[in-house]
């Protein structure tokens, strides 16, 4: 159209700026989408923004968990120390779950723990039940205890002193498992417990001891 004068060079100069301004637009779109696409990541299960959307889902999940607080086991709350604005902090106990599951622990001499093995049978006697006697098996031994041992603070050690020709035993911690369901007692109930000697004499003097016990407890 030039050639042909048709068109004045100043349009015609227009018309090539415009038609370069347009690849540039073009290019710069061009640019601008393939960003995206590198922002935006792959279409299927890898993209990193969808999956930076799920982690953050699972999160916030993780944290609406902690609002709840869930009992390990069964049992039956005591000594709740919560009102409205009570604040839980880490490591502070706001209440005490006592298990449905009894665990008596009876504490022996060492001595006399030398040959009693585990599944031998006992009986034990509770303070609150006075005049019962219930069966039980030896079911698991403590692995020790915390008299004697040496504190990690970086102090001298505390040796242990004693005027007596004889000092006292130690005492080791047995636990006690029953057959049978007992009743309701409450956390931290006493018993006297007798392991039973395998002589069949011993055994009945034994089970005449704690029957005696029981007894003792209708008024002691």
């Amino acid at each position: 159209m030039l050639s042909q004068h048709a068109i004045s060079t100043q349009e015609s100069d227009q018309i090539q700026a415009n038609f370069a301004t347009a690849k540039s637009q073009l290019s710069a779109l061009k640019a601008n989408l393939h960003a995206l696409e590198v922002k935006r990541g792959a279409t299927d299960e890898q993209n990193i923004a969808l999956m930076q959307a799920r982690n953050a889902v699972e999160q916030a999940k993780l944290q609406l968990s902690y609002t709840e607080v869930r009992a390990p086991h069964d049992g039956i709350i005591s000594n709740l120390q919560i009102t409205t604005g009570t604040y839980a902090r880490t490591g502070v106990s706001l209440t005490s779950l006592v298990s449905d599951n009894v665990d008596l622990a009876a504490d022996f001499r060492e001595k006399s723990l030398y040959h009693v093995k585990l599944g031998e049978q006992a009986l034990v006697s509770f303070d609150a039940l006075p005049g019962k006697v219930y069966p039980a098996v030896i079911h698991e031994f403590s692995a020790g205890v915390s008299d004697g041992q040496l504190n990690a603070d970086g102090q001298l050690a505390a040796v242990e002193t004693s005027n007596r020709w004889v000092r006292d035993a130690q005492r080791q911690r047995v636990h006690l498992a029953f057959d049978e369901p007992l009743p309701i007692l409450a956390s931290g109930a006493r018993a006297t417990v007798q392991v039973l000697p395998e002589s069949t004499l011993l055994a009945t003097l034994a089970q005449a001891q704690i029957k005696f016990v029981s007894l003792l407890h209708y008024v002691y």
